[in-house]
């Protein structure tokens, strides 16, 4: 029992902590949302430009989902401009060529460009596999390692 108490004080201080986030007023976090209190790289937009190779179904639809999210989020700028932005770079290609509209498997990299026609610098990558009911999902996580990218990335943009 004594090996126990630790952990369930522990599970106990984190279910106080979720319910105490639940009951957050949804009128401040619209108002956090307003006043840009959750943005990355020193308080600003992190301009994002998404390059998409292959022409699979499900690939072309996992590219316009991250730019539809990266379009509607608070925390990036979908940009096409020559500026300073970091540029996902992905590549897919059906999983099995005789079944092209069930799942793709997708590379992606993330670059710094501080302009165009300069030297891209890399800043990580990640592979993977997506299926068509998955491609929400695999968006989202697509997209939070971008902000952790940019997070750590901040100081490129000053």
């Amino acid at each position: 029992m004594r090996r126990f108490a630790p952990l369930l004080i522990a599970l106990a201080l984190f279910a106080a902590a979720a319910q105490a986030a639940a009951q957050q007023p949804p009128e401040s976090r619209a108002a956090a949302e307003k006043t840009g209190d959750n943005k990355s790289a020193g308080g600003k937009r992190v301009p994002i430009a998404v390059e998409h190779a292959g022409d699979d179904p499900v690939g072309l639809k996992l590219a316009y989902v991250i730019k539809e999210m990266v379009n509607n989020s608070s925390l990036f700028v979908l940009t096409t401009k020559d500026e300073k932005k970091i540029v996902l770079t992905l590549t897919t290609k059906e999983e099995f060529s005789g079944r092209p509209k069930i799942a793709s498997v997708y590379g992606l990299s993330w670059l710094y460009s501080a302009k165009d026609g300069s030297l891209r610098y890399y800043l990580g990558s990640v592979s993977g596999v997506v299926d068509v009911t998955g491609v929400e999902d695999a968006a989202q996580a697509i997209l939070s390692k971008t902000s952790a990218t940019a997070d750590a990335s901040a100081y490129l943009f000053e």
